[in-house]
Order: structure tokens, then sequence, then C-alpha cells
């Protein structure tokens, strides 16, 4: 290439010194003018892969960071699985809870049961047996105190028989009663002493038939034995009324004692199952605080790997947007180039036209032949060394379209991959959410255990005021944690959304590359079909210069040559046309690429935005797990 180009200087010096014709002048010039653009636009599109080595580098790294992902996914997940324990452990407590809750409500209701057993029966022996050993007793003083009215003439002996037909009456029915109830010793010495009092009752009703209606001497009833016995029998049913009634507390004090008793046994039951339910309770809640400890570690890990990651992929996601607007630049400049060549390349057609007004001319000026001919020879060689130049520089060219198609198809893949890391980074926002949906569940269990020990514990009364604090406590951690998983939700939520919306934008810009891979191939074909216009075009003016050569060696066969001349020179013409169209359409091609780069970068734009849109969200979840 540098022989070449030397020796196509060295022919342009000569060139200059020998002829100084003004076509040959403009030739030149124009031969000068179209060289150093082309050596211009050559370096650009040489710069414009000059960022490959970036492209390449960050290939390299797309494996190692897919695997870093990937074996921090596989961790996380093993962790995650681990800490299900506190579920299992939670699930037992809940269970030994609710067995000990139930434990204590059978006891407590068995006892109050008892207890309401036992206070009925002795509501009931109190209520009707205390009740007619009083009513006896009572009477028995009336009938007492009627007697002496009887005695005073103050009573008749009706209202004396009246009084013991009422505690006759009584008599039977706390007979009925301790008979019908018990059958115990107490009660037995309780009939006897019945028995006994219904013996005086049956002497005074004796006595009473033997007195007069009325008594008609109050100063005889010392004297009258009737009277007198009367006297003694009542005071012996007082006697005896008394110990009807001492009996009777007697046989219902031990009553009581016992429904104490066992009182005392149940709240002393009540109070050592409450005890033991609130150390399994402790047990349970310090072991579930320490595994809760645990699992929020595990999260923070989590959510700092996550926090990492998207940094990561924020910095390939910059290295790519720098890339994609230097590729924009060079594909500007290299538009430029191109309208630049296709100027050059309507300089050539000038100038070839003007070698076809000299042909013209050599019918009319054979003397100018030689010279003409020596500077077509001289200007043929310049451009076919230029068009050599050209071409090669056009093979270059297409080497670097080339290799923007592999950098477009790894950008494609860095686009799939970064796309992969989303998807990946969605399924653990997935597995949090999953985790957050068990947090609220068991809360929610939590909250419902707490309030029914609560319950049961206002209903053990002062011996559960401790359990009552204990489970209002776990209530409120209940509650909690409920509130911090319902934030944590709606945060996931959103970067759910977003992360969603990310996938698609990656989808959007993959189809972009394709396109622009689609479009660069066009180009590659295009740039073949010029390679193959010069080649003709190289061919052509061999041809040229071989005719020249034998119109200076034979002026005699001038005009036969000078056609064939003309009609290489119309072919030329015809070619550079042609060249002129695929230059057009290679034109818009880039344009249409150029394009295609700007949606690229404006989509990279956008993922690069809801990524930092995302690591946000995720250093908001940070926080908030921070505070659980």
């Amino acid at each position: 290439m540098d022989k070449k180009r030397k020796k196509f200087f060295n022919r342009i010096h000569l060139f200059k010194e020998r002829k100084k014709l003004p076509k040959d002048v403009k030739a030149t010039e124009t031969q000068n003018r179209f060289l150093k653009p082309n050596l211009k636009m050559t370096a650009k599109i040489s710069n414009l892969f000059s960022g490959r080595n970036l492209l390449a580098e960050l290939i390299k790294r797309l494996p190692y960071f897919k695997r870093k992902i990937t074996g921090r996914k596989h961790e996380n997940i093993v962790k995650l699985s681990k800490s299900k324990v506190i579920h299992k452990q939670i699930h037992r407590a809940f269970i030994v809870l609710t067995l000990l809750i139930l434990t204590v409500s059978i006891i407590t209701s068995f006892s109050l049961y008892s207890s309401n057993q036992n206070l009925e029966k002795v509501e009931g022996l109190i209520n009707q047996q205390m009740m007619l050993a009083s009513q006896i007793q009572v009477e028995t003083l009336q009938f007492h105190v009627i007697f002496q009215g009887y005695l005073t003439r103050n009573y008749s002996i009706g209202d004396v028989e009246r009084k013991l037909s009422e505690i006759h009456e009584n008599l039977e029915l706390l007979h009925d009663a301790i008979r019908t109830n018990d059958s115990s010793a107490e009660a037995e010495e309780i009939i006897k002493e019945i028995e006994a009092y219904g013996e005086i009752y049956a002497r005074l009703v004796e006595y009473a038939g033997k007195l007069p209606i009325t008594y008609g001497d109050t100063a005889k009833a010392t004297n009258d034995t009737i009277v007198l016995l009367s006297l003694d029998r009542i005071g012996k049913m007082k006697e005896s009324a008394n110990l009807l009634k001492q009996h009777t507390l007697s046989y219902t004090t031990p009553i009581i004692h016992n429904i104490h008793k066992q009182n005392d046994l149940y709240v002393v039951l009540s109070i050592l199952m409450a005890v033991v339910a609130l150390l399994i309770t402790l047990y349970y809640l310090f072991t579930i605080t320490a595994n809760v400890k645990s699992f929020r570690e595990h999260i923070h890990h989590l959510t700092k790997e996550l926090v990492v990651e998207a940094d990561e992929m924020i910095q390939i996601a910059s290295d790519v947007k720098k890339d994609a607007i230097i590729a924009e630049e060079h594909l500007s400049e290299l538009s430029r180039d191109i309208e630049f060549l296709v100027a050059g390349t309507d300089e050539i057609a000038t100038a070839v036209g003007e070698v076809n007004r000299g042909i013209g001319d050599v019918g009319l000026l054979n003397e100018t032949l030689a010279r003409s001919t020596e500077s077509t020879i001289v200007f043929v060689e310049k451009t076919q060394s230029d068009l050599t130049l050209f071409n090669e520089k056009l093979e270059t060219r297409l080497e670097d379209v080339q290799r923007i198609i592999g950098c477009l198809h790894g950008s494609l893949e860095e686009i799939t991959e970064a796309s992969d890391n989303v998807v990946q980074l969605t399924d653990k926002i997935g597995n949090i959410n999953q985790i957050l949906t068990d947090i609220t569940n068991i809360s929610k269990q939590t909250n419902l255990l707490a309030l029914n020990a609560s319950i049961e514990a206002a209903r053990a009364g002062e011996y559960g005021r401790g359990f009552t604090v204990v489970a209002e406590e776990i209530r409120n951690l209940s509650n909690q944690s409920s509130q911090f998983a319902l934030e944590i939700e709606k945060i996931i939520k959103d970067l759910v959304g977003q992360s969603s919306r990310t996938v698609k934008q990656l989808n959007q810009s993959t189809q972009i590359a394709v396109a622009s891979v689609g479009e660069t191939k066009q180009i590659t074909a295009i740039f073949h079909e010029v390679s193959d216009i010069f080649r003709d075009i190289v061919k052509d003016i061999d041809n040229i210069r071989e005719l020249s050569d034998l119109v200076s060696e034979n002026s005699l066969k001038t005009n036969h040559e000078t056609e064939q001349i003309r009609a290489y020179s119309e072919s030329i013409t015809e070619r550079i046309q042609q060249f002129i169209s695929s230059i057009q359409q290679f034109t818009g091609v880039v344009i249409e690429v150029a394009n295609s780069t700007k949606d690229s970068l404006e989509g990279v734009q956008h993922q690069f935005k809801l990524l930092e849109t995302q690591k946000d969200n995720i250093e908001n979840i940070y926080q908030t797990v921070k505070g659980l």
C-alpha cells in the first residue's frame, strides 16, 4: 500500500513538471482533493471501531458477571430454604400454645363446673335445710310464747294446736329434705334428732288434747301437771331445735370446706399451667426472635447483593451507552465523508467528460494528440492508482463494516444477557414477595394466638396478668411485622412493574439491534457491488491506457482508436454513474443505521434510567427490611 502511494505521488510530481495544460492541472488538483478526503475518511472509519476493545472487554466481563449472579442466586436460595425452619418452629409453637390454652380452658371449665355443682348442692342444702331448721327453731320459740299466752288467757288451745301443726309440717319437710339429698352418717344424726323432736311434738299434741280450750286460772298453772309437762317438753323442744340447727351447720360446713379445697386445687393447677404456658411461650419467643434476626440478616445480605448487582448492571448500561454514542458520532462522520466522496466522484466524472471532449478534438487537432495522449496516459495512471487505492480502502471499510456487524452481535448478546439478568432479578423479588406473604400469614396467626391468650389470661383473672402482658407484646410484634411486610410488598410491586417495563425496553432494543445488523449486512452487499464496479473501472482504465499507447505509436489508427477510447470513456462515465448511485444508496443505508443507532441509544438511556430507579427501589427495600 505504501509503495503504490509513493509511486502515485511521484507520478503526480512528474506530471506537474512536464504538463502545463489547464486540463492536466485541473485533473491533478482534482485527484489531490479526492485523495486527501479518502485518507481522512479511512482514518475516521478506523477510529469508528477504536472502541471495540472496550466492547470486547465488556463482553469478556459478561460471562463472569453471569456466573457471579447465578452463584449468588443459588446461594441465596439455599439460605432462604434454610430460613424456612422459622415457619416450622412458629407452627409448632402455635400448636403447643393452642394445646396449652385448650388444656387450661378445659381444667378451668371443669373446676368451674364442679364448683358450680357443689355450690348448687350446698345452696340447696343451706337454702332448704337451714331455712327449715331455723324456721323450726323460730316456731318453737313462737310456740313457747303462744303457750305462755294460753296460760294467761291471751290465746286459746286452737292457737297452740295450729302452731304445733305448722311445726309438724316444717319438721316433715326437713326430714324429707335430709333423707332425699344425702344418706351419710351426719345426715343420719340429723334424722335421729328430727325423730326425737317428733316425739316431743307428739307428747305436746297429746298434752294439748287434754287441756281446756282456754285456761281458767293462771295461778293454778304451777300446780297443773299437764301444764308442767307441756312446759318441760317445750324446753326440750327448744334444746332439740338448737341441736337440730347445730347438726345442720356441722353437716354443711365440711361440704363448704371441700369446695374451698377443690377451688384452691383448681386455682393452683391453673397457675401452674399458666406458668408452663408462659415459659414455653418465652422459649419459643426467644427462639423465633433469634431465627427472625438471622432471617433478617439473610434479607439484608440479599438486598446488599441486589444493590451491588444493580450497580454492575448500571455500569454495563453506561458502557453500552458510551459505545453507542461513539458509534453514532463515527457514523455521522462516515456519512459526511461519503457525501464528500460523492462530490469527488462528480469531479472524476467531469474530468472524464473533459477527456471525452479532448478525444473529440483529436481529429481536428492532430498536433496536440500526442500531448493529449500523454496527458491522458498520466491521468489514467493517476486515476488507476487512485481507484486502486480507493478500492483497497473500500475493502478496508468492508472489513470495518464486518467488525461493526460483530460488535452489533456483541451488543445484541449483551442486551439479551441484561434482559436475562433483569428476569433473574424479578425472580429474586418474587422469592422475597413469597417470603413476605409467609411472614404476613405468620403475623396473622401470631396475632390470633395472642388474642386467644389474652382472653384466656383474662378468664384466669389475677393469676393470668403476666401471661396477658406477654400476649400483648406478642400481638404488638405481630402488628409491626404485618405493617413492615405490607410496606415491603408495596415497594416490591413497584419494583416488579418497573422490571417488567425494563424487560420490555430490552426486548425493543434487541429488535432494533437485529434490524441494525440486517441493515449493516445490506451495507456489506453494497460495498461488494462497489468493489466489483471499481474492478471493472480499473480494467477499463487499463484498456484506455493501452489504447492511448497505441495512439501515440501509430497516428494512422488515431480515429479508430479514438472511437474506442470514446466508447471506453462512455463506459467509464456509465460506471461512474453506477458508482455514484451505489454510493448514494450506501449513504441512505448509513443514515438508516445512524437513525437505528440513535433509537438504540435512546432505548439504552431509558433502560439506564429504569436501572437507576430499580436501584433506588432496592435501596428502599434494604432500608425497610433493616427497620424490621
